[in-house]
């Protein structure tokens, strides 16, 4: 019996290990095979004048150009512009995936983050793109580190919360700039219900392993991690209460996600086919040669 040939789309939630997955695919599917949908990078189909996605609100006018021709080549799409409803435009069955993070830990690996970039600028080793997200997130008037609890009130923050950063993505355009509420959880929730798989990063390895081989990835990378070491403590309680008073609803969210993971791991084939990718992984090697090159 033929495999179905599925269409995965993958939201890259940030600080969520998606760096890591997105390096995966694109070490696997060539640039007809793929739509990387990030804002203000360039797309691989430069289509009606949207080389460039500046914000994911372009992304509907976008996918509305494309031809038909390339559409039916694309096997996956991914980015931080990715939303739900994207499966509209294209005549495949469609499967969304995303990882999640524990909400203190995503806080403070972005701050970490800044901090990294920070180095790599007094080392004159940083690139044009890092300079100006550093600038525009992390620094203040004097070009200093904001401190902590300043940098996390700041819009705007690097630091968003997940729930309007899902909310904004339940659709191709939806309004995003309003006062996060329960009502905003809900539909945060209902979103995620929509989806094929919720990846958990705290259990990224064996997670990633099951969409690697639902996806096709044969050529396996190193996981990728910009700050090798942290410079906060995710144990430092005064930290963890103002992330948690911050963002209220990212912790039941996140307990959400779980719930998913937990639940769709039920279905008898989901360790057979992680361990089974885990094993090839191990037989490979990184970044490079598959099973069948050796």
């Amino acid at each position: 019996m033929k495999k179905k040939d599925y269409l995965y789309i993958f939201l890259h939630v940030p600080k969520c290990a998606g760096s890591t997955f997105v390096k995966h695919i694109k070490n696997n599917f060539d640039a007809e095979g793929a739509i990387n949908l990030y804002p203000n990078q360039p797309t691989n189909y430069a289509v009606g004048g949207y080389e460039y996605l500046k914000t994911h609100l372009e992304v509907k006018p976008y996918l509305e150009l494309l031809d038909k021709s390339i559409k039916d080549k694309i096997k996956i799409i991914y980015g931080h512009g990715v939303c739900y409803g994207i499966h509209e435009y294209f005549d495949k069955d469609c499967r969304y995936a995303t990882f999640l993070r524990n909400p203190i830990d995503r806080v403070l690996s972005n701050y970490n983050m800044g901090l990294y970039l920070l180095d790599l600028n007094k080392k004159g080793a940083i690139n044009p793109v890092q300079k100006l997200i550093l600038e525009r997130y992390f620094l203040d008037a004097s070009g200093a580190m904001k401190p902590f609890d300043e940098w996390l009130n700041t819009k705007p923050a690097i630091a968003n919360s997940l729930v309007p950063f899902l909310r904004a993505r339940k659709a191709l355009q939806i309004p995003h700039n309003a006062e996060v509420t329960r009502v905003h959880l809900e539909e945060a929730k209902e979103t995620l219900d929509k989806f094929y798989f919720v990846g958990i990063t705290e259990h990224y390895d064996i997670d990633a392993a099951f969409l690697y081989g639902k996806i096709g990835i044969k050529k396996f990378c190193e996981n990728h991690n910009v700050a090798k070491k942290y410079y906060l403590s995710k144990n430092d309680s005064k930290m963890r209460e103002l992330i948690l008073a911050k963002f209220p609803f990212d912790t039941e969210l996140y307990e959400y996600a779980l719930k998913l993971n937990r639940n769709f791991k039920k279905h008898k084939n989901f360790y057979a086919l992680a361990w089974n990718t885990k094993l090839r992984r191990m037989l490979s090697d990184f970044c490079g040669k598959t099973l069948k090159d050796q």
